[in-house]
């Protein structure tokens, strides 16, 4: 049986699997090899995937299809033609030789709600996958971005380089990646992970110094003071984050809030700390003035999730429901603010 006679039994039986899933795929055939019970195993890539592992089906000795379900199996033989059998090739498709770097092309907001994004890769072959979550761990400083493939619901993680407009297939054995990964996956898979609406958006936010957390508050006169957040610190002794923020009319006069990232993203004055946080609040606020350096290791200059403290709220059963998309904004809170000088 030649190629395209293979290749289109093989799309009729993934298209039957697709409708479980999104939408069927473009499949094409990238290498076959004979079994020894005498069956065929065919490797494909779709056009719903990127060049990590194959999708394979094997073909009994009457012409029979079904496809490989076991990750574990697909795995092992993914990694078999990748480090054995590709190079003793003369010739290959040009899709298993690509980086592991995709072009991003476009973002659509699908009707659902659902985000669908187009890649291209090194070899040209056009990629479209739905996003499934979108997040900014800034202590590893990594953009995780969660894709499914729309045919087989396979999860590929890439991280956001090159300015944003690119996506990297992520190296899950990496020593620095693989425990924020695997926190980050359990947090998506119990539904605690907070996600941006888009890349495109979340990276406009993350990158743009001039979008500040604005809140308005009534000083001890009744005046309506705007302040705008400037950075926030992470105390990982009390698990606390503390929002600095300074007056717009007055840079120089400036105020610090806990900031509640579990709701929101809500600022609290100090009229509503337990001695314990005023407590904190002080040891941050010499730590900001005496040593810099060991401040900085806890800043983050933009209201982000910790990925950290969200991890050990959800293991603890503290953190039970899907928070809200837009983990960016802060709610406004009209009360007393207590001025303090900035140092």
């Amino acid at each position: 049986m030649d190629n395209n006679k293979i290749i289109e039994k093989i799309q009729k039986v993934a298209d039957e699997n697709a409708k479980k899933y999104i939408r069927p795929a473009v499949l094409d055939l990238v290498y076959s090899e004979e079994q020894k019970d005498g069956s065929t195993d065919h490797y494909v890539l779709g056009s719903d995937m990127p060049h990590l592992i194959y999708r394979i089906f094997n073909e009994d000795s009457k012409g029979n299809i079904q496809e490989i379900t076991d990750f574990k199996v697909i795995t092992q033989k993914s990694a078999y033609y990748e480090n054995t059998v590709k190079g003793t090739l003369k010739l290959v498709p040009p899709s298993v030789v690509e980086t592991s770097d995709y072009e991003i092309m476009v973002e659509n907001q699908l009707d659902n709600g659902s985000v669908e994004i187009k890649l291209k890769s090194s070899s040209n072959r056009n990629i479209t996958m739905i996003e499934s979550y979108r997040y900014f761990d800034y202590v590893s400083r990594i953009f995780f971005v969660g894709c499914v493939s729309t045919s087989f619901g396979g999860l590929y993680v890439f991280s956001l380089i090159g300015e944003g407009k690119h996506l990297r297939i992520i190296n899950g054995s990496d020593p620095v990646v693989k425990p924020r990964l695997e926190m980050i996956n359990e947090l998506f898979q119990n539904r605690v992970l907070p996600s941006f609406l888009t890349i495109d958006a979340a990276n406009k936010l993350l990158l743009d110094n001039k979008n500040k957390a604005r809140v308005k508050l009534t000083d001890d006169k009744g005046k309506e003071v705007e302040f705008e957040c400037n950075f926030c610190y992470d105390d990982y002794e009390s698990k606390n984050r503390f929002a600095f923020l300074a007056r717009v009319d007055n840079p120089a006069e400036g105020i610090i809030m806990l900031c509640d990232i579990f709701d929101n993203n809500k600022l609290i004055l100090s009229n509503g700390w337990t001695d314990k946080q005023k407590e904190v609040a002080e040891r941050v606020s010499k730590l900001l003035t005496d040593n810099r350096d060991e401040f900085n290791k806890h800043t983050c200059p933009f209201f982000v999730d910790n990925l950290d403290f969200r991890y050990e709220k959800f293991k603890k059963g503290e953190l039970t429901s899907a928070p809200t998309s837009d983990n960016n904004q802060v709610k406004e809170k009209n009360t007393k603010a207590k001025k303090t000088k900035k140092k």
